[in-house]
């Protein structure tokens, strides 16, 4: 899969305690399984989650799921996302400030 492709070629997988992937769930984004499995294996309530989402349908699924969403508009314009989310940042070079 290209999880497991991305986090190994780049060394990251130790940065990570919990990995869910598409082949972990039995329905898709926007159905908020992915976030709720995720929250579930790290021991937390959705509602203490901040999910970070490019997609219109992630931003659902988070949203649904109970978490605290932050748009990143690397696949969509900030004028897309802006009816989904409180916050937007352009990508992950963008100083976050958080008001959650």
């Amino acid at each position: 899969m290209n999880v497991s492709f991305t986090l190994d070629n780049l060394d990251l997988r130790s940065y990570f305690d919990v990995i869910i992937d598409g082949s972990m769930v039995t329905q898709g984004k926007p159905h908020p399984e992915v976030y709720e499995l995720c929250a579930k294996g790290l021991d937390f309530s959705p509602k203490d989650c901040i999910v970070f989402e490019d997609s219109i349908a992630g931003l659902q699924s988070g949203k649904t799921a109970g978490c605290s969403i932050l748009g990143v508009a690397t696949s969509h314009t900030v004028e897309e996302l802006k009816p989904h989310v409180e916050q937007i940042i352009s990508d992950f070079t963008d100083p976050l400030v958080f008001t959650l």
